[in-house]
């Protein structure tokens, strides 16, 4: 009866619905003009992560990037807590995504529930310059949603940033969880293999800042929905998500299973940006991958020190790192602290002030 009673007050919260507060609906504009701005990568802090903007662990820069099960089955995920970003992907026309972890400050002995690799993941990692393990891919020869075929055309091979974690090394399976969302990467052991083979892994930080946001709207709590591509009436419940801000802490991001927390702790996963980037997406025989392969300029919905203000993403060529601007056309800085970001064209998002 708990567990129903649970699950009750969390559809709740994911559909926005409150007496005494207004909920507002973000409007994404379909031919919206984006500011014409150059953008040069900004300088590595000794001693700063470039990815939260907090003190690095004194580790060899190996940034890793990981498919993770998004379904509420294979809730709780285990070594999220160490991530430093956390992204929400398109997985299926019925709204369904999936997560995608990067690791680059510290590295978990273990972490999944590690799944495929996807078309929508391979643009993020080479953003990032990441190396990218993951759970086999789907057998496509669609060149566009082939993840084998991109990770040759994007050098993923020259020289190896790619581990296929079906094979023998860095994974296993746990017992704590049931198929397919039981296999386990060795992320600590993936970094030292990586950190002994001198890849140089570039490093492109984020700007940060100590001042919260003090302008913009108020929004305490945020709602993203997940519509199906072919009928925007239908929402997908195991996607949708809440974001509440907490002072001290951060956002805390609940779904239909909980909020979402670390197998490892117990604890939720607190982040100090929240950004929702608007993003044409495409499909193939079921399978979806970014217009463009996720070049070009999109509306950014930037959520910090529960305020909000519209921005933008730029990533104009596939060696660039992916860049946010605020309101005003300059690059963001970025809250110290983790980052949760969504992707996606079929999402509805609103918020509300308590």
């Amino acid at each position: 009866m708990r567990k129903l009673i649970c699950i009750l007050i969390t559809a709740i919260l994911l559909a926005g619905c409150t007496a005494y507060a207004e909920e507002k609906t973000i409007t994404y504009q379909t031919n919206a003009s984006f500011p014409k701005v150059s953008i040069r990568d900004n300088p590595a802090i000794e001693g700063e992560s470039p990815l939260t903007g907090l003190p690095d662990q004194g580790e060899t820069y190996t940034p890793i990037m990981l498919p993770l099960d998004n379904s509420p089955e294979a809730h709780p995920l285990w070594g999220i807590s160490d991530a430093s970003i956390l992204f929400q992907i398109p997985l299926t026309e019925s709204g369904g995504t999936r997560l995608l972890a990067l690791f680059g400050d510290s590295y978990p002995q273990q972490a999944g529930g590690v799944r495929s690799g996807r078309m929508t993941m391979l643009p993020l990692a080479r953003a990032f310059h990441a190396a990218f393990a993951y759970a086999g891919v789907p057998p496509i020869g669609t060149e566009c949603v082939s993840v084998e075929n991109w990770l040759t055309e994007w050098s993923f091979r020259k020289p190896t940033r790619h581990y296929n974690l079906l094979g023998e090394h860095f994974r296993e399976r746990v017992s704590f969880v049931d198929q397919p969302g039981n296999l386990s990467a060795h992320v600590k052991e993936l970094h030292n293999h990586l950190s002994a083979r001198k890849i140089d892994f570039e490093v492109k930080p984020f700007l940060f800042t100590d001042d919260p946001l003090n302008r913009g709207d108020e929004a305490s709590k945020v709602f993203v929905n997940f519509q199906y591509h072919d009928n925007p009436s239908k929402t997908n419940p195991n996607s949708a998500c809440m974001f509440e801000w907490k002072p001290g802490i951060g956002y805390i991001r609940t779904a239909v299973d909980g909020e979402l927390t670390d197998r490892n702790t117990g604890e939720a996963v607190p982040f100090a940006n929240v950004i929702i980037m608007k993003i044409p997406v495409e499909w193939e025989r079921g399978y979806p991958y970014y217009a463009s392969q996720m070049r070009g300029r999109g509306q950014a919905s930037i959520f910090q020190s529960g305020r909000y203000i519209q921005g933008t993403w730029l990533h104009d060529n596939y060696e660039d790192r992916l860049v946010f601007l605020d309101e005003n056309g300059r690059e963001l800085t970025f809250q110290r602290g983790k980052s949760f970001i969504v992707l996606g064209d079929d999402i509805i998002v609103s918020y509300i002030n308590e």
